[in-house]
Order: C-alpha cells, then structure tokens, then sequence
C-alpha cells in the first residue's frame, strides 16, 4: 500500500522525488492522530497524492514548494473573492497563508498538521477564509463547528524516538546546523533570525528591506529550505546512519529551528 502511494505521489507531482523514508514518518504522523481507526482502511481513503505533497513540503523540499506554490496556491483568490473582500484583505491573506503553511509561525509549518482527511486543496482554501474573514473583522456565526488543524501547530509533540535522537545526535546536529547556517548568504541568516527570533512579520521584514511581502515570504522560505537540504546532507556524509534515521533528526530540526537559532548565536 505505501508503494501504491508513492507511486500515485511521484506521477501527480514528478519534479519532486521524496524518499520513502520521509513518506513514511509523515504517514506515521498521521495514523496515531487516528489511533481508534484501522490503519488499512485509513491509508486506504486518504488523498495518497496529496499526502506526499505535504509530506515533501514538511521536509523543506525545494521543488514540493514551488509545486504547492503554484498548483495548490491558486485555490485562495477565487474563493476569496466570492466573499467580497478588498483586494488589500485578499493580498493580506495569500501572504499570510503562505508564510503559515509553509514556514510556520514560530516553528512549525501548518502543511505538517495537514491530516490526509479531505483534499489538500480545500484544506488550504478553508484556512484561507477563516484567516480572510477574522482580518476583515467578520465572524462564523458558528457554522464551522468542526476542530480546527490549525489549533495544534504549536503543540510539541512528545516522541520518544526524538528524544533518543536528541541525546544520541545532539553534537552532530549542531555542527550540522552551523554549517548549514554558514553556507548561507548574510540576507538569508538576517531574514531567518529576524523571522524567528526577534519575530518581525513578513510586512515588518518588508518594510525593513523596503520590498514587498511576497518577496520578503520567498526570502524567509528558501532559507528555510536551504537549511534543512544542508543539514540533511551534512548528517548524511557524517553520521553513516540509514536515510530513515536522517529524516528522523531531520523532524527534530524542524520542531525546533528556532531554539536551534538561538543556541547557534
């Protein structure tokens, strides 16, 4: 069944190659968030193409991003529009949306929490009305009664396996990131401490560059990336450890880029 997956994941998305391995954790991820539910039958009906997008843009893939920005994206302004919100709402919107899903605020990115329940697609456009009508001021009225995704993003999750990784890898890790973090231009290291750190908003960063937003989300996204495809390559050429237990860190990494900022000065 994960075969048939990622084979349904590679022809719908073929510029993004994600090994099994990082398929795997994500699929994990989402079963014990549904431990009352046989597996099989679960795995069965969910968006399997869907769910390896998500699963790649969770791991900082460069081509899942640009896939998602392009071809999931576009969703948001049509839907918007039927709510008759000003195009400076809209805009609003889009970016926020964006830098949510894919950067996470402060440390997680909201497609981690994308469940594999519905479409990909919708799920994108459900947040992007609920983020449109509480900037525009308006209310639900309490017609969306279902839970909201959005409200674990924040939580850390307690996995033993991290723990273990944290204690085994913990200097490697480091060293990983700092080098990741030196590979980076001046730009990309200002723009992620200033992003997670000292936790200025994709306006403020756009107003302290004197760009716009949508420029300023692009910048904080591929640093982003950047780190995680160098940490992962650093951990890879040292560790001699199997691809699976690189993702493993790798998650470690993600959960915790900003505490990793801090301690790398």
């Amino acid at each position: 069944m994960l075969a048939a997956h990622l084979a349904e994941g590679a022809r719908e998305w073929p510029s993004v190659a994600l090994e099994p391995a990082v398929y795997l954790h994500y699929l994990a991820d989402k079963l014990r968030e549904r431990p009352g539910e046989a597996a099989d039958a679960v795995i069965r009906n969910m968006p399997a193409a869907d769910l390896y997008l998500a699963a790649a843009c969770t791991a900082g893939d460069a081509a899942a991003v640009a896939a998602f920005r392009d071809a999931i994206l576009p969703v948001i302004r049509p839907a918007l529009a039927k709510l008759s919100l000003s195009e400076t709402t809209i805009d609003e919107t889009h970016q926020r949306v964006l830098v949510m899903i894919l950067v996470g605020d402060p440390v997680r990115p909201a497609i981690a929490a994308y469940s594999g329940r519905g479409r990909l697609r919708s799920w994108v456009r459900s947040i992007a009305v609920r983020t449109a009508r509480r900037l525009a001021g308006l209310t639900d009225g309490g017609a969306d009664t279902g839970p909201d995704e959005l409200d674990r993003l924040s939580a850390n999750v307690h996995d033993p396996e991290l723990a273990m990784l944290r204690e085994r890898y913990r200097d490697q890790v480091r060293a990983a990131l700092a080098e990741a973090l030196a590979s980076l231009t001046e730009r990309q290291r200002n723009v992620l401490r200033q992003y997670y750190i000292d936790a200025l908003t994709i306006d403020e960063l756009a107003t302290l560059y004197r760009v716009d937003r949508a420029t300023t989300a692009r910048w904080v996204i591929g640093a982003r990336t950047n780190v995680l495809d160098g940490t992962r390559d650093r951990l890879r050429a040292v560790l001699g450890v199997t691809s699976d237990e690189v993702e493993s860190i790798l998650r470690l990494v993600r959960s915790q880029l900003d505490l990793s900022l801090r301690l790398l000065g």
